[in-house]
């Protein structure tokens, strides 16, 4: 098979060469680049160097050195088209093998890109000078206000866009100029058809460059607030520009990302700026608040490490809600800040100093963490709302072993002040392995229906069995008053409606409010009642040995719920909390202690 340059080179920019390598060698950061025991001859000191941002690896004990097609083939001894689609399925890259034609078209391709890449980099050069021209006067205050250095300046190849309409048309020659120029949106055409007009004017400009240092678009702001455009203004969707793929700072960034091991995801360009300026070099920022996966996927073949930190107004707090969920679903690590509502990384920081930068960094939550905090309701909300906000974070815990999520559902039983065990319930009851046969009052034929009855369940059904029969074995309040020994969610539903049935309830009340524990209803109604609908003798006593059973169970869950409280309230050194928590807990274990089974 034949494959294009471009294409090669498209793989190859996909495929970070350290995670492919890392499979099988151990790497160590050294300097700028990786370093590891070569895997193609033995030795004790390490002479295996990988440099990810070139995608080449050299041994300087035995010599070999190549890309990651060399390393494919070498280490499984396959051909080279065979490692060119293994390495294009893994990076996701379409590939075909082309003939003389197309690879001509595809070299011509090229050609115009670079074209296009030029020009980018000639408009960066001209708005680079008149940033420091007598015209640039305007712009330099506003920098110079917004407390950046000239040395960022430079770093980021900050310029400026001269108010007036030709400035940037008169420093092309050639059609072929003008033509790139328009194409990558640097210049319009006028509607007169008679020339163009530059598109950026009194602006400052930000340099969009990718991690092979080629300026792919721009972005900019306006410096006159009374003008009817857009505050910020970014290049239009080109050939050689895909906003979904950029992040500036990107470039200036990814070598302090790599020797870190962390990346700082934040909203604006000044942001990354001031937080650069100030030693957080491993910063960059989308182009506006709409986080893509294409983005995080860039930034993961640096670091797995991506610390969110979007504005803390109302839209930076959906943001970080969305590209939270992003980065769960992504299964990317990392962390969330959440800043104050009227902050964002450049205020906090010019406010309030490094410090407050660093101690937010230093507090920042996990995604999953995070995901509780934008979304669950407060202890006061009714349970329609937390049960809702349960079945919205419900699929994120999917992935989790057991554990984790046992350990989830206790924090959050914590927050809603619920039974863990009832949290785990609803999670169950929403997953997307048991969202179908979830039991529902409204079933048409709930005898097809295979159910679980767990021992609440059973519980219920004998209840509603024993205890709603006539006037009623025990009287209302005394059954209103079990209530809260439920954990099970269904079962603690189903309870809420009972307890609201007009009396006597009927055999088609019954069938309609238990759905699929019906037939089991009817299956304890046959054994406690004889042919004249009478209870048994024995009626009585069960019930009484359900609810005490029931009774003791819920107590059990209210101890753990209690015991995992004190711990985190322990750890929070909140001694007061502890305090009324212990006292809670004696007060329960005495409960407990008078509803204990009698010694055999």
């Amino acid at each position: 098979m034949r494959f294009s340059a471009m294409q090669l080179k498209e793989i190859r920019q996909a495929l970070n060469l350290a995670d492919v390598i890392g499979r099988q060698v151990s790497l160590k950061l050294s300097g700028n680049r990786l370093k590891g025991r070569c895997p193609f001859h033995d030795e004790k000191t390490p002479s295996f160097f990988v440099d990810a941002d070139k995608g080449r690896y050299y041994c300087f004990g035995c010599g070999v050195k190549g890309d990651v097609f060399d390393y494919l083939m070498a280490m499984d001894g396959i051909s080279f088209s065979e490692a060119v689609e293994r390495a294009a399925s893994e990076a996701g890259v379409d590939i075909r093998s082309i003939d003389s034609k197309e690879e001509e078209e595809l070299r011509r391709q090229e050609t115009r890109r670079s074209a296009l890449y030029n020009i980018n980099d000639r408009a960066c050069q001209y708005f680079q000078d008149q940033l420091y021209s007598p015209r640039g006067s305007t712009a330099r205050e506003y920098l110079t206000g917004r407390g950046i250095s000239t040395e960022m300046w430079e770093k980021y190849r900050l310029g400026y866009a001269p108010d007036e309409w030709t400035a940037l048309c008169n420093q092309f020659q050639s059609p072929a100029e003008y033509e790139h120029a328009l194409e990558v949106g640097l210049i319009r055409n006028r509607r007169s058809g008679d020339g163009q007009y530059d598109f950026y004017r009194h602006r400052v400009m930000f340099p969009i460059v990718d991690t092979s240092g080629r300026i792919r678009g721009f972005s900019s702001r306006i410096l006159d607030p009374e003008r009817q455009e857009g505050k910020y203004v970014n290049s239009p969707e080109s050939e050689i520009f895909k906003k979904h793929l950029a992040l500036f700072g990107l470039y200036n960034a990814k070598n302090v990302i790599r020797k870190s091991n962390r990346a700082i995801l934040v909203e604006g360009n000044l942001d990354v700026i001031t937080m650069a300026q100030a030693g957080f070099e491993e910063t960059v920022a989308p182009l506006g608040t709409a986080i893509t996966e294409s983005q995080i996927k860039l930034l993961t073949r640096f670091t797995k490490n991506v610390v969110l930190m979007l504005d803390g107004d109302s839209a930076g707090r959906a943001a970080s809600l969305k590209t939270t969920e992003m980065m769960l679903s992504m299964k990317v690590g990392g962390s969330v800040v959440l800043l104050p509502p009227k902050d964002d990384p450049d205020s906090l920081l010019r406010r309030e100093g490094v410090s407050r930068i660093e101690e937010v960094l230093r507090i920042a939550q996990p995604p999953m963490e995070t995901l509780f905090a934008l979304v669950l309701p407060p202890v006061s909300a009714s349970t329609t709302e937390k049960i809702a906000a349960l079945q919205s974070i419900s699929h994120h815990l999917e992935s989790l072993s057991n554990a984790e999520r046992d350990l989830y559902a206790r924090e959050i039983a914590i927050r809603f002040g619920m039974e863990h065990k009832m949290v785990l319930s609803v999670f169950h009851s929403f997953s997307r392995d048991h969202r179908d046969d979830f039991p529902s009052g409204g079933s048409e034929n709930p005898s097809t229906q295979e159910v679980t009855i767990d021992p609440d369940l059973m519980a219920l059904l004998h209840i509603a069995v024993l205890g709603f029969h006539g006037d009623s074995i025990l009287p209302m309040d005394q059954l209103s008053a079990i209530g809260n020994s439920f954990s099970n969610s269904v079962a603690i539903d189903l309870w809420r409606i009972m307890t609201n049935l007009p009396r006597p309830v009927s055999s088609e009340t019954w069938r309609q409010t238990l759905g699929p524990y019906y037939p089991k209803f009817m299956e304890i109604t046959r054994s406690f009642f004889d042919e004249k609908h009478q209870i048994m003798d024995q009626g009585a006593k069960a019930l009484r040995e359900v609810i005490l059973s029931l009774r003791r169970r819920g107590l059990k869950y209210r101890v753990e719920m209690l015991d995992f409280a004190i711990l985190s309230a322990k750890k929070d050194g909140d001694k007061s909390r502890v305090e009324i928590l212990l006292r809670e807990k004696l007060a329960l274990q005495k409960e407990r202690v008078e509803l204990a089974e009698p010694a055999a």
